[in-house]
């Protein structure tokens, strides 16, 4: 019979010793998929918060009917946070507040929350507030909140591509 395919490996097999480093402390074993869902976590955060200021509005509507404008940190089916600035006050936990989002500069949809959490922001003159949203929302809130989660999946950033002219 011919050659063998097979490769004899037994002549390179170590004998049973365990190879052993200094020290007696474990190495450390970094999960690489848990940093890169920190990351795509953050990333998709930060397009909702781009998303929401600057493409839309988010105001409060105060007691006195003034709508006063918020910036929302973070948003999800279940509720919102919001900065308000210090100097126009704040609202109480357990206080219900109406919410408006502009889509345009008059066109908007209301809802209303539950305040839940209030605290300052050291050194960014605003309070944050920690809401739920109340039972009966408009379906367009839930689609809007699905709409921002999508669109933070896809999202990219413009490394400054150039604009060639305008449509009038």
């Amino acid at each position: 019979m011919g050659k063998s395919n097979v490769i004899d490996i037994t002549k390179r097999i170590k004998t049973g010793k365990k190879q052993t480093t200094k020290g007696s402390e474990k190495a450390q074993v970094l999960s690489f998929s848990d940093k890169l869902q920190n990351r795509v976590k953050g990333d998709r955060r930060k397009v909702e918060r781009i998303v929401l200021s600057q493409f839309v509005g988010v105001f409060v509507v105060t007691r006195s009917s003034i709508l006063q404008p918020v910036s929302i940190s973070d948003i999800s089916v279940n509720g919102l946070s919001f900065d308000m600035v210090m100097d126009v006050g704040s609202y109480d936990i357990g206080n219900d507040v109406t919410m408006r989002i502009y889509m345009s500069h008059d066109t908007y949809f209301t809802f209303n929350v539950l305040v839940t959490n209030k605290r300052d922001i050291e050194g960014r003159g605003v309070v944050r507030h920690g809401v739920e949203f109340r039972k009966s929302q408009p379906e367009a809130l839930y689609h809007f909140i699905k709409f921002l989660e999508t669109v933070s999946q896809v999202a990219k950033k413009d490394m400054g591509e150039k604009v060639a002219g305008r449509v009038d």
